[in-house]
Order: structure tokens, then C-alpha cells, then sequence
């Protein structure tokens, strides 16, 4: 089924830009430099993908240099706000 999903990714960092990955269960859907200012600026990502129906999971990987910790917040799932995990 056809799923929209949309996700605020926050990133608290100091120094070097640091870079994430999105992953919808263990499938990449995006990888990204987060240019933007630490805790000052959501990237609202949007998803549009074929999955099956149960239990999903979102996932934001660090795989740039330094401590960087990244956030997930206002997931959505077609139009229903969700958690990290959640079922279709």
C-alpha cells in the first residue's frame, strides 16, 4: 500500500557540519548533509513509498564526524501523527 510519511529531523552538534541517514525499516531513504544550525532548524523530510501492511519503523543514522545527536519529531503517517514505530 502506498504510504506518506513526513518527519521532522533535529540535529544538536558543535563544529563540523555533520551528515545522517533516514531509514524506513532497513531500507535507506536518504542520506544528507544537515547544514543547517544545530537545534534551530528542522528538515521536515517527505516520504512516499510501497510498503506492507503491520509494524514499521523510522530510523535517523549519525554517520558524520563528531558527536552528533539527531532527533526524529512530528512523524505523520498518512495524516496521522505517529511515533518511530508505527503500523500500517
Amino acid at each position: 500500500m502506498l504510504v506518506n510519511i513526513t518527519a521532522d529531523i533535529t540535529c544538536k552538534y558543535n563544529g563540523t557540519k555533520p551528515a545522517y541517514r533516514l531509514w524506513l525499516d532497513e531500507h535507506l531513504v536518504n542520506e544528507r548533509e544537515f547544514i543547517w544550525s544545530s537545534m534551530t532548524t528542522a528538515i521536515r523530510e517527505h516520504i512516499s513509498v510501497e510498503i506492507t501492511k503491520g509494524i514499521h519503523e523510522l530510523k535517523v543514522e549519525n554517520v558524520g564526524y563528531g558527536a552528533a545527536v539527531f532527533s526524529i519529531d512530528n512523524i505523520v503517517v498518512n495524516g496521522i501523527p505517529a511515533g518511530c514505530k508505527f503500523r500500517v
